[in-house]
């Protein structure tokens, strides 16, 4: 079994053109969705990144969202995705306790 970064390559390969994702009015390529996350992968690499630091994501859930999420994993580090409807003191409790920076 592929993991999703890796099947994602394989898709991006395979099925370039062909859309990966789907939201509202916004298609993004296989080939796009590769090219975006490992785009941030190697941002967040440069800045550090490594399989023991968490990374939070406090986007709308959206394109960017996916992105982000997928970028991360490719860095070899941890997401944890909170809502943008949570309340400030929550999503500084739950970066506090992740251990983001």
């Amino acid at each position: 079994m592929k993991d999703v970064v890796a099947q994602l390559r394989l898709n991006a390969r395979e099925h370039a053109d062909k859309p990966a994702l789907v939201y509202h009015d916004q298609v993004l390529t296989y080939a796009q969705l590769n090219d975006q996350s490992a785009r941030v992968a190697a941002a967040l690499v440069a800045r550090g990144a490594k399989p023991e630091k968490v990374y939070p994501i406090l986007l709308e859930r959206s394109p960017t969202y996916v992105v982000a999420l997928l970028g991360i994993m490719r860095a070899g580090a941890a997401a944890a995705p909170l809502s943008t409807t949570y309340p400030q003191e929550r999503v500084d409790l739950i970066t506090h306790d992740c251990g983001a920076e």
